[in-house]
């Protein structure tokens, strides 16, 4: 016989498994015999009057069968019961990896949302930006197409400081000046160049500057000329980029004394380029020599030799170009000196405007806009920051100053200095500039304005100066910029001012369009012994530069 619940084989007369301890059933097990009263009353039969069996301690004990059902009953209940817990335990698990999961997601979608978002703000960052330095450039004067600039912040900067250091007199950017040739202190006055082949000085400066792509790659030179440039003057100074800095590749004025004229011009193929001239006559023969440099890669080269003779014997030119010998008729010759002209017979085609047409900046503009620009691709903030005051014996306790100002001195007629008058300022940095003042006078003080309009204050110097025809009240204006005073005054932009003495006085009202009070100025002529006025104009400065509002 074997058991039913764990199959063990057991003793027929057993009443319990001896594996698994289940009790044996009465029909599979020993005991009584079938059909007797104990398998009648341990079936759970009830007799017929109602009466169950007695369950007495006297009595017989219960049959096996009930028993045992109630036995598998029970483990049948706890088996539901592991199986229904284990099924809500599954699925209670279940559902919280599927939780887990969807939060995962939501995890991994949270980034992505933010970096959706911080791409977003980029995005209209870059636009900002882009917009910004479009701005920059359009407040300078620029030759070329703007959108293909490519100019880089170090480029921006090196020319701005270039700039800068010229305003300041120092010119170890380009080596210095030959000072036998040129009077040069400063590119913020008018200087003189001497001319030893006409024995004269003429004058020249360094008011102009213009960025200009004349390579058409979208790497600009800086292009700095005089304001008296005409088509048969021509005085400038061009800086190339070559990656590393910024390098004079071109100066007009070393060539003065050998009687060379130049000429920039663009060619047939829209590309400019610089023509040198040089004029000799020897009768019964003229002589050309002819030298063009074309621009490429941040500096220039010849692409061209030429030599031009005409003896007026045969009226021919003989030309040599390069080795090459071509004759050319007179009219035939006249095509060739076409670029010397540009301004009168050029025909402009790009779609940009003409380099003749073009109007120059400041060199304060240029200078403010180059570094505008070189601070927006530095990812620099170009807003105007907290301005230190100077401390000094100028009063200027409360005064605006942009930069890092910290006192003016002076040595003037009342420390003993009776040839000139000459200004320190003084800087945060432990550095000192010296300027020299015409005309020996008195300094009687100093006040600060925002003459230019850009809500930054300048620096007035008020001087008392006296001649054989009156007295004086002379005003120098100076912009402060970091480590460096820029010299305003209207001497420096009208011409006509830097030739004599003018009282000046600052009236209390300002021109419309203006954004420096009305300055007035007067000079003053002296006969038989009774001084009178000469000339008076009335100036205010609008766009960089002082101007004459009536005269």
């Amino acid at each position: 016989m074997f058991c039913a619940k764990c199959g063990a084989k057991i003793d027929d007369n057993a009443r319990f498994c001896g594996k698994c301890g289940s009790p044996v059933p009465a029909s599979q097990g020993g005991g009584q015999a079938a059909g007797g009263a104990d398998a009648l009353s341990g079936s759970g039969y009830t007799s017929q009057n109602g009466n169950a069996p007695s369950t007495t301690s006297g009595g017989k004990k219960p049959g096996k069968v009930p028993l045992a059902a109630l036995l598998i009953l029970s483990i049948a209940v706890a088996a539901c019961a592991g199986f229904f817990g284990y099924r809500a335990a599954h699925k209670e698990n279940a559902d919280v990896q599927e939780a887990e999961k969807e939060n995962a997601g939501a995890e991994e979608l949270q980034p992505n949302a933010e970096e959706e978002g911080q791409a977003d703000i980029d995005a209209e960052e870059q636009t900002d930006r882009k917009a910004e330095l479009t701005a920059a450039l359009e407040s300078i004067s620029y030759y070329g197409d703007k959108s293909k600039c490519s100019m880089t912040a170090e480029q921006a900067a090196a020319y701005g400081q270039l700039i800068a250091d010229g305003l300041a007199g120092d010119f170890s950017f380009r080596g210095g000046y030959d000072e036998s040739c040129f009077t040069i202190t400063s590119w913020n006055s008018p200087f003189q160049i001497f001319d030893s082949d006409m024995g004269e000085q003429v004058e020249a400066d360094r008011f102009h500057a213009m960025l200009c792509d004349f390579s058409g790659d979208g790497v600009p030179y800086l292009y700095v000329y005089s304001s008296t440039n005409d088509t048969g003057e021509q005085s400038f100074e061009i800086y190339g980029w070559t990656g590393q800095k910024a390098e004079l590749i071109f100066d007009t004025d070393a060539e003065k004394s050998y009687r060379n004229n130049f000429y920039i011009y663009e060619d047939e193929n829209n590309k400019y380029e610089i023509r040198m001239d040089y004029e000799e006559y020897c009768p019964p023969a003229l002589f050309y020599r002819v030298q063009t440099y074309a621009f490429a890669e941040g500096t220039i080269k010849i692409i061209c030799e030429r030599t031009e003779e005409n003896n007026f014997e045969d009226e021919l030119w003989h030309v040599i170009e390069n080795g090459v010998e071509t004759v050319y008729t007179s009219e035939e010759y006249s095509t060739l000196t076409a670029g010397r002209s540009q301004t009168e017979n050029h025909k402009h085609t790009l779609p940009y405007t003409c380099f003749h047409a073009m109007q120059p900046s400041t060199l304060q503009e240029m200078m403010e806009g180059l570094n505008r620009y070189a601070a927006l691709l530095g990812g620099e903030s170009t807003e105007q920051g907290d301005v230190q005051p100077a401390n000094d014996n100028s009063s200027a306790e409360n005064a605006d100053l942009a930069g890092l100002l910290t006192n003016i001195s002076w040595e003037d007629i009342n420390s003993g200095n009776y040839d000139t008058t000459r200004l320190h300022f003084s800087f945060d940095d432990s550095t000192d500039q010296a300027v020299e003042l015409d005309y020996p006078s008195a300094v009687e003080k100093i006040e600060y304005m925002d003459i230019t309009g850009d809500g930054i204050e300048e620096a007035l110097v008020y001087r008392y100066f006296a001649n054989t025809a009156t007295e004086y009240t002379l005003i120098d204006f100076f912009k402060i910029e970091p480590g460096m005073a820029i010299n305003i005054s209207p001497s420096v932009y009208i011409k006509e001012l830097s030739n004599e003495v003018w009282d000046m006085e600052l009236l209390n009202e300002y021109a419309k369009g203006y954004t420096s009070p009305t300055l007035k100025v007067t000079s003053y002529g002296k006969e038989d012994g009774v001084a009178f006025e000469q000339a008076v104009y009335l100036l205010g400065y609008k766009d960089g530069s002082w101007n004459v509002i009536q005269e």
